[in-house]
């Protein structure tokens, strides 16, 4: 793909609710960059779109070492895009899912260069509102640098787009402030500073629940444990900085990121003042999300719009829907990018004794299934059984970068054949030895095919375990129907 005859865009390396990142070539500079290209299932959004511009100009207004500059943006061809350095390293997220958690001075430095970024933030009148692992990047260089202002709130602004009384960011590291809707500034993103400082030292976060709205309504009606209860080698001097920025009233925490960033460097100390009495909890039953039409499917919709408060009193009542269209909003970002990754067994004994089809990945905006209820006629031998896509709005899935089809191969196969009577249908083979439940964990496709005519074969070298089929074009009808699935030798 190529935008604005500069950026050629060569995989997707990234995945959010609301855009996916590119790996990309700037033709005129020969430089590699990064492209954040808005998801087509939110483009025809005008509120959306607003927000998306948005933060290619608050990121441009910005210029510190620690956050991720903006080199350039894009509109053109129905295709909003913001063009940044290729950083190459690892997000928080990735080390803390690999290591668990991390030595403390590595967690002082860390959490110092956020505290500095969000420091040049604030003073430029930006909150960012989603302060997470995910959206933490770490250089090859060992520094770490802010990224991802897609709800970032422009202060000097006046025509605010995220309104009092609304929620958006990430279930496990929103503020109290933000759960119950009210004026939020940049004293929450030293709220989720503290929660991810918390994680980083213990390898967990320090509220919990089992639905995303028990997770952040925790926050309200508990305070967090004292992070040494859980690891005593802490020092104290740093268990008072976790413990000022996790104070429930955003007026008991510092008052600057500034005063943070010293703290973890050791120039100055922190006074963490008394937290108060919680409120009792309130019970409540989780509500099913409202979905309205907001997704480039047509079988059923998974972006759902960002939903009103009318007041605190109905904060529970609707708390589900906010932190689903959180997830469709802004995360992502790794924490952007996550997939329902559902494994389903089959009766063997009717299926093909080569291999079974055990998950289907389909990330955001989708809602992590295609037709799980379908998903063992793809080896059943029984072509009057059919699997399915969604039909969705247009034949690519470049949007989310595609819909996969995991496979367990039971023995050897270098064949892999796909019996559908779809037309121009396109898909790319990967293969590994452990399934993953994201696409770029599987490394390089080991080969692919375009405008395919119905049925076709795929040749699997080298040989693996696990087979993912990717689909990326669901054909001219707008969806891809297959009638089976079979590896051979």
């Amino acid at each position: 793909m190529l935008l604005c005859d500069r950026y050629r865009l060569t995989r997707p390396i990234a995945a959010g609710g609301m855009a996916q990142v590119w790996e990309a070539t700037d033709l005129v500079l020969q430089r590699p960059v990064a492209v954040k290209v808005l998801k087509a299932s939110l483009a025809a959004e005008p509120l959306v779109v607003e927000r998306f511009r948005r933060e290619a100009l608050a990121a441009a207004r910005l210029h510190h070492p620690s956050i991720v500059p903006v080199f350039d943006t894009v509109n053109t061809d129905g295709v909003s895009a913001i063009v940044m350095p290729l950083v190459e390293g690892h997000t928080l997220r990735e080390v803390l899912d690999g290591s668990g958690r991390l030595p403390i001075a590595h967690t002082r430095a860390i959490g110092a260069q956020v505290a500095d970024a969000l420091g040049a933030a604030h003073r430029a009148g930006i909150v960012h509102r989603d302060i997470k692992p995910a959206n933490v990047l770490l250089t090859a260089e060992g520094r770490a640098m802010v990224s991802d202002f897609g709800i970032a709130k422009a202060i000097a602004l006046g025509d605010d787009l995220t309104t009092d009384h609304s929620m958006l960011g990430t279930a496990k590291y929103l503020a109290p402030e933000q759960v119950t809707g009210d004026n939020v500034d940049g004293r929450a993103d030293l709220f989720a500073l503290g929660v991810m400082l918390f994680e980083c030292l213990t390898g967990e976060v320090p509220f919990r629940g089992n639905t995303d709205a028990s997770t952040a309504l925790a926050r309200i009606h508990s305070r967090a444990p004292d992070v040494r209860s859980l690891r005593p080698d802490v020092p104290e001097d740093l268990a008072t900085v976790v413990r000022a920025c996790l104070a429930r009233q955003p007026e008991n925490r510092p008052q600057a990121a500034d005063e943070v960033a010293a703290a973890l460097r050791g120039q100055t100390r922190l006074v963490a003042l008394p937290d108060p009495t919680p409120p009792p909890p309130v019970e409540h039953v989780d509500p099913t999300p409202v979905r309205p039409t907001a997704s480039p499917k047509v079988r059923h919709d998974d972006a759902e719009r960002r939903p009103r408060w009318v007041g605190p009193v109905l904060v529970v009542g609707v708390l589900i829907a906010a932190l689903v269209l959180a997830g469709a909003a802004a995360n992502a970002t790794s924490e952007g990018n996550q997939f329902l990754h559902r494994v389903i067994g089959v009766p063997l004994e009717r299926h093909d004794p080569t291999a079974r089809a055990v998950s289907e990945l389909d990330p955001s905006p989708g809602d992590g299934h295609e037709d799980p209820q379908h998903l063992g006629a793809l080896t059943d031998r029984d072509a009057a059984t059919v699997w399915s896509t969604e039909r969705y709005r247009q034949r690519s899935l470049a949007f989310k970068g595609g819909v996969g089809l995991v496979f367990q191969l039971t023995k050897p196969a270098t064949r892999l054949v796909v019996e559908s009577s779809t037309s121009g249908w396109g898909a790319q083979v990967f293969v590994a030895d452990a399934p993953h439940d994201n696409f770029a964990a599987w490394g390089q496709p080991v080969t692919g095919q375009a405008d395919i005519a119905g049925t076709t074969s795929f040749a699997l070298e080298p040989t693996g375990r696990y087979v993912l089929l990717l689909i990326t074009d669901v054909g001219a009808a707008n969806q891809l129907r297959i009638a089976d699935v079979s590896f051979r030798s």
